[in-house]
């Protein structure tokens, strides 16, 4: 039986790991597909291996800034071959979240300190093939 997909586990998923093929979330959700759905981008449109519904849910979460499309560079088409969760950038963390945070100068909660570390071990910077929100709008 399949999973449902909807977009806050999809991204859950996304966010727990530094990267995820198309392959490992038509796994994970069970998924039989047999074409390709299209993402509209802005540098064209990309193909996805997955249901329209989730291929519609990865493009929402590309649109949000929040998953960087990995393209195979060995195809002509644009085929995204896996999806990287958008890391912020430890020198925009502060404005990341938000001005305020109702915390003083200085002073971080225990949980703080380990999501600084997740951030500089993922990917600060895209892949080769890899379609951002901020190099798309160039």
């Amino acid at each position: 039986m399949a999973k449902r997909v909807t977009k806050g586990n999809l991204w859950g998923f996304l966010q727990s790991r530094p990267y995820a093929s198309v392959a490992d979330i038509r796994r994970l959700f069970t998924m039989e597909v047999d074409g390709a759905a299209p993402i509209p981008t802005s540098e064209g449109t990309c193909y996805i291996g997955l249901p329209v519904d989730v291929a519609e849910i990865v493009r929402q979460l590309w649109h949000e800034g929040r998953v960087a499309l990995d393209l195979n560079p060995n195809v002509k088409a644009r085929v995204v071959q896996g999806v990287y969760p958008a890391r912020v950038p430890p020198h925009r963390q502060h404005y990341a979240s938000g001005p305020d945070t109702g915390r003083g100068e200085g002073v971080e909660s225990a949980g703080s300190a380990k999501r600084r570390r997740r951030r500089k071990r993922g990917p600060d910077e895209s892949a080769p093939g890899a379609i951002t929100r901020e190099n798309s709008a160039e």
